[in-house]
């Protein structure tokens, strides 16, 4: 009898465990759409880490206000960064920045904005198919539900 209560206390707590990590510390993400091509396919899964700290160009995932929709985006701008987007280069605190990570085609112009704190600048990859802060304006940290991590299928 007691072997079998050891048995159950044993996979009761695995369990418990596996609930406290997925509520607290990863979440399950699968990649809808094509705004973050080339670096996300459509229909990817990854693990996001939900207590991961943010930086400039990490891939986040948060959800729109009032949409109930999930998005995957690149942090562009940081609490108090200038952002602008000029002749498809973009500018960074007034600085010109590589973006070895975007798609080729031609992005328009985006005015100077200052990211207020709190907030960051998300925009797709794929900035001719993306809904980013060009449209739903700066993302609150508040609203920022995880940091994409590691691919765990299709296994390529």
């Amino acid at each position: 009898m007691k072997k079998i209560v050891r048995e159950y206390a044993f996979v009761a707590a695995v369990i418990i465990l596996i609930i406290i990590a997925r509520v607290f510390f990863f979440s399950p993400v699968v990649i809808d759409g094509h705004s973050m091509d080339p670096t996300l396919n459509d229909r990817d899964r990854h693990i996001a880490y939900k207590q991961a700290s943010i930086d400039r160009f990490d891939i986040v995932i948060f959800d729109e206000i009032g949409s109930g929709s999930i998005f995957v985006k690149r942090i562009i701008g940081m609490p108090g960064d200038t952002v602008k987007v000029s002749h498809n280069e973009l500018y960074i605190n007034g600085k010109k920045t590589t973006q070895s990570f975007t798609t080729q085609g031609v992005t328009d112009d985006i005015d100077e904005v200052t990211v207020p704190a709190d907030s960051y600048y998300v925009l797709g990859d794929n900035r001719e198919n993306s809904t980013d802060s060009r449209m739903i304006g700066f993302v609150n940290k508040d609203q920022i539900d995880g940091k994409l991590g590691f691919k765990f299928y299709p296994f390529k």
